[in-house]
């Protein structure tokens, strides 16, 4: 019995370092995701493109970190392998600290994945290279050290680290620490993970010299080993790959609805990971056919919730529930899709003598999904359809694997009745996905696509002289409106009623021989029907497809009595480089569809308006947003630089285009503030300024490197 204890000891030292190398390099791999993709979102206007191109890059180089484990494991000694990764590591080492630089900012629209991809691999591309080959890596040398123990326990290990770091980042690290701070720890992070793989590489080596030959009886053993059956391999890239291709899709889904922050990129590959984590660590925690039940249920609900969840909800009175039932739809459905994808994957896994081909073709398909999503799909479709075709290639696969597997009792189309009814809900689920792509893509006369989201044209009231429009939209969000009639098509629609926020300022200033406007966000160019010869309006937005469409197909800039630029590419990188523009009114109005760019709204990007205003000029911020109430956010920047605020809201006037619309005033003008139409419109929100006031006296007011999602969500 002692000698037992002993033994089990021995191998547990052994087996210490190289299950806390793997949970090390799995936490920095994945922490230094959302720490990189922040620092640079803000250059790159805020949109989930960002996140999107973001997760390509980290998928390439984990492709080629496994890549890089199967050719040195192959063709490399172990003297040798601990050679090159120690040198490579120390390379690494010296390309610290973790700090994009300020050259890579965009100067125009230009090709923003390009840029992203570059800069990504320039700033953390050798140390996120470094870390992707470590699981594999140190897996194979695990069992040469210890051979007959189950390397895919490690596996498991580092997809909880990877768990860990994600989880913490939105909760721990984001509201704790700067940037800075955060870049500064990562790099010293990393600099003890090179210690303790160093330690790992050398362990190896001197193990594997106590065996020469190590190579020959590996593959004198594996040559005694059934290979992966026919198959296999095709299965192995495929389900990574739609895996990957659900994640991306259901990401850009939900950050397109509310707003591009951390938690909502961390928390749908946390679950995926989780999936992983879950199937890897025993195979029989993944359910067949609990999860089979849970899948046919969960395809479904992603499929129709788009369609239908505002419409029941709003039945039954319950919209304000709409945004939080969604997402958790479709973080839910996420983690069946994937937990089905991964499980199957899992169950196909080979002999160890196989391991490094098999990493390889699942780090092949995690990055064939992400190129999917990222650069081909924008391309191909006018539409997002990523969802969609996700949904339709996972039903394929999990039906393929039910098939193909004699040890299941679905195997080989038996028994006949349940294949039947599985077929005929498949045929009906993708027919309905097929009308709704059908719907989609017949209802606009203009539809494009690019990196920063889906713009469509649309045309209402058709028939009616009086009320027939044209609609800009972007994620499904309403960014303007104009009358086709030549008679209407000069007034202001939308959000800048005569009675909005922004239309009561205007009026106003009417005193000024002329005004200088600044607008960040351009959408139909609606505020400039309300220029006068000898004003100018200069307006910010980075997509050149809205820009485009401002300027040939709707007639408000070229209508306009006033003088109007239009400057492309991010506003508050613009703003940064301009000098001071001495605008007596600077529109903040940038939101992409219902999402907000938080960079944006916080108090660095606010000193960049204020020094571009008059000391007498107004703000006026347009929050109008279905998922977030954005008061708090406001009210803190406004108390922080000392400025006067009120807060305007307008009801809906279909008659003449005018939408519900909400804006805060801010200014050290006392003047504008008690403009008799300004006063008037104010003190219907007073009270319920004061009430949010006292409600949030405590809120942290948002920077760059602190905001809070879940403080600012309605809760109606």
């Amino acid at each position: 019995m002692t000698a037992v204890r002993n033994i089990s000891i021995s191998v547990l030292k052994v087996k210490f370092p190289f299950a806390l190398t793997v949970f090390v390099s799995a936490f920095l791999l994945f922490l230094v995701q959302p720490l990189i993709a922040k620092a640079i979102l803000p250059w790159f206007g805020g949109g989930p493109g960002v996140w999107t191109t973001a997760m390509l890059f980290f998928q390439a180089v984990l492709l080629a970190g496994y890549m890089y484990t199967y050719l040195i494991i192959r063709f490399l000694d172990s003297r040798t392998q601990m050679m090159l990764h120690i040198c490579l590591m120390l390379a690494a080492v010296l390309l610290l600290p973790l700090t994009p630089s300020e050259a890579w900012k965009p100067d125009g629209s230009g090709y923003p994945e390009v840029r992203i991809l570059l800069l990504l691999a320039a700033t953390v591309g050798l140390q996120y290279f470094m870390l992707a080959t470590t699981a594999p890596l140190v897996q194979a040398w695990f069992s040469r050290v210890i051979p007959g123990y189950s390397t895919y326990r490690l596996y498991a290990l580092s997809n909880v680290g990877s768990i860990i770091a994600l989880a913490s980042y939105p909760f721990v690290v984001e509201p704790a620490l700067t940037l800075h701070t955060q870049e500064e720890l990562w790099s010293w992070g990393f600099v003890i993970y090179v210690t303790g793989c160093s330690y790992v590489a050398v362990k190896q080596w001197k193990d594997a010299a106590k065996n020469a030959g190590h190579r020959a009886s590996r593959e004198a053993g594996r040559a005694g080993i059934a290979g992966p059956a026919r198959g296999d391999r095709f299965f192995w890239v495929a389900l990574s790959a739609t895996g990957s291709i659900m994640l991306l899709a259901v990401t850009n889904h939900v950050c397109q609805d509310i707003a591009v922050v951390p938690f909502l990129w961390v928390a749908p590959l946390s679950l995926y990971l989780l999936t992983f984590a879950i199937c890897f660590d025993r195979e029989k925690w993944y359910f067949r056919g609990v999860f089979a039940v849970l899948f046919i249920l969960a395809v479904t609900a992603l499929g129709v919730t788009p369609q239908y969840l505002p419409a029941v909800l709003d039945s039954l009175g319950l919209h304000a529930l709409e945004i939080k039932l969604e997402i958790l739809i479709f973080f839910a459905g996420l983690f069946v899709i994937c937990m089905v994808m991964h499980g199957e994957l899992a169950r196909l896994k080979p002999h160890s003598g196989y391991l490094t081909s098999y990493y390889l073709m699942i780090a092949l398909g995690g990055m064939i999904g992400g190129l999917f999503v990222a650069l081909a799909a924008p391309v191909l479709f006018d539409i997002y359809l990523e969802l969609q075709i996700g949904i339709v290639a996972a039903c394929l696969l999990a039906m393929a694997a039910w098939y193909r597997d004699g040890n299941w009792g679905l195997a080989h189309g038996r028994p006949r009745w349940i294949w039947i009814l599985l077929l005929a809900g498949f045929a009906i689920l993708t027919g309905y996905l097929q009308r709704d792509m059908i719907d989609l893509l017949a209802r606009p006369i203009i539809v494009t696509r690019n990196f920063y989201g889906v713009v469509r044209v649309t045309e209402r009231f058709t028939g009616n002289t009086y009320q027939h429009r044209y609609l800009l939209q972007q994620s499904g969000m309403t960014e303007g409106l104009q009358f086709a009639a030549p008679s209407r098509r000069h007034l202001a629609t939308a959000y800048y009623g005569p009675s909005s926020g922004v239309g009561l300022a205007l009026k106003a200033y009417r005193e000024s021989a002329s005004l200088r406007i600044g607008a960040i966000g351009l959408g139909v160019g609606t505020v400039a029907a309300y220029g006068r010869f000898g004003d100018y309006f200069r307006f910010y937005d980075i997509n050149p497809e809205i820009v485009g469409l401002a300027e040939n197909f709707f007639t408000y800039l070229n209508d306009s009595m006033a003088d109007t630029d239009i400057v492309v590419g991010d506003a508050r990188i613009s703003l940064e480089r301009e000098p001071d523009q001495e605008f007596d009114i600077l529109i903040l109005d940038a939101f992409s569809g219902d999402a907000i760019p938080v960079h944006l709204l916080t108090k660095e990007a606010f000193e960049i308006y204020l020094r571009h205003l008059k000391p007498e000029g107004v703000l006026a911020v347009h929050t109008s947003n279905q998922s977030l109430d954005l008061t708090p956010v406001v009210l803190k920047l406004a108390e922080y630089f000392g400025l006067e605020i009120v807060s305007l809201r307008n009801g809906l006037q279909p008659r003449v285009g005018v939408l519900w619309s909400e804006w805060f005033l801010l200014t050290h003008n006392r003047k504008i503030i008690e403009n008799p139409s300004v006063r008037a419109a104010a003190a219907r929100q007073e009270a319920v300024l004061r009430n949010k006031a006292e409600k949030y006296a405590n809120f942290r007011m948002w920077t760059d490197n602190y905001s809070n999602l879940f403080q600012v969500m309605y809760d109606r």
